[in-house]
């Protein structure tokens, strides 16, 4: 397994924005295509890339089911479980988007 240097992963970082923040306030609220591009992370097993785009959502601030599935998600992606990751992320948009 090969890492990423500091460069790609802040390039990755910056061409998968996965927050958008929301007018007047510090709530935020995942994108659409932010989770699509988690759920492909998992198909192709791109952990490197989940744990960065992980990261830098845990910087963000969550509220009630955003946080409860974020925190879920955090955990399939420490368990490295694909498939888990992709049904849950599918889950969540088919409810919430």
């Amino acid at each position: 397994m090969t890492g990423i240097t500091d460069e790609e992963y802040d390039q990755r970082l910056a061409e998968n924005k996965s927050i958008d923040e929301a007018d007047g306030g510090t709530e935020t609220t995942l994108n659409g295509e932010a989770l699509e591009s988690i759920k492909q992370y998992a198909v192709n097993n791109d952990f490197e890339l989940l744990d960065a785009t992980m990261e830098m959502i845990s910087t963000m601030e969550f509220e009630g089911e955003d946080k409860d599935f974020l925190d879920a998600l955090a955990e399939v992606v420490t368990a490295r479980d694909s498939d888990a990751i992709v049904e849950l992320v599918t889950t969540y948009v088919n409810l919430k988007l």
